[in-house]
């Protein structure tokens, strides 16, 4: 089995082309795949996993009609693009505010991660970040970094995809805000139905504390919701009780932070909503 590309910067179509009949004529019976021009040079052509869909079926097929193995035995050491994880539409690929965590260095490191060529991974943790590209699975390099500095490491982004998930599932929010050092953030918690009853007192669980400042938890008191148009319980105005979620820099910070809230969805607890708050203080 063949297996060539173009372009090849080593070996021109004409020469493997020679080399081909050359060994037709020992009566060897040879099978060439051709395979369709790819975006790099084709002597990378079969260590890059972006390539694998390109030949690797057909050499199984090959390998199949010789009677040979022609079945993965341990498919972790070959991952291909057709396993990479699945995009979670949890934010564009270049939205920085997006980032789970709003800290200087991680910003900086998912910058670079950007430019980085296929296949690439993106790691975040609970106060570190790791990219690693290139090889057949960049995730697990990123993901031993990232452990070797942080605890709860989570691949971000691989290749073109954000793939992020909560650390505990359900739907994921995003909210940015601005304030000053001397402010105290409140976020107000509530469950409502549509006749602006309440259901029941949303239990809360901080996912990953803040790196600059103090965050506090009110389990049960009364607030006004806000929620806004079109949203039906934009109407619903008046004091109700719920939990409330307390944040305040430490005295004198200036920069980004960020904090990530678990929420109650239903009233079994068996249902759960993730906000992720990015500050800016000045």
């Amino acid at each position: 089995m063949w297996v060539e590309s173009h372009p090849d910067s080593l070996v021109p179509e004409a020469t493997w082309r020679q080399m081909q009949a050359a060994y037709q004529k020992g009566d060897v019976h040879v099978s060439v795949l051709d395979v369709p021009t790819i975006k790099k040079d084709s002597g990378s052509l079969t260590g890059n996993p972006e390539n694998f869909s390109l030949w690797m079926p057909k050499m199984d097929a090959f390998l199949q009609k010789l009677g040979l193995p022609a079945q993965d035995v341990q498919p972790g050491y070959l991952p291909s693009m057709s396993n990479a994880p699945p995009a979670t539409h949890f934010a564009k690929i270049d939205d920085l505010e997006a980032l789970p965590t709003q800290d200087d260095k991680a910003i900086a490191q998912y910058k670079i991660f950007l430019k980085k060529p296929f296949p690439r991974a993106f790691v975040i943790g609970d106060n570190a970040a790791s990219s690693e590209s290139g090889g057949l699975d960049p995730r697990m390099g990123a993901l031993k970094r990232c452990a070797q500095m942080s605890r709860n490491c989570q691949l971000y982004a691989y290749n073109d995809k954000v793939v992020w998930k909560s650390p505990l599932h359900g739907q994921v929010a995003v909210h940015s805000i601005v304030m000053t050092h001397q402010q105290t953030v409140g976020v107000f918690q509530v469950s409502l139905d549509q006749s602006c009853k309440e259901q029941f007192v949303p239990k809360v669980k901080i996912v990953r504390a803040p790196l600059h400042g103090s965050i506090g938890i009110v389990p049960d008191t009364k607030g006004i919701p806000s929620y806004q148009p079109p949203s039906p319980l934009a109407r619903c105005t008046q004091p109700v009780h719920g939990s409330l979620v307390q944040y305040r820099p430490f005295s004198n910070y200036a920069g980004q932070d960020s904090f990530v809230f678990e929420e109650q969805a239903n009233r079994d607890n068996t249902r759960h909503s993730t906000t992720v708050m990015n500050i800016s203080i000045h």
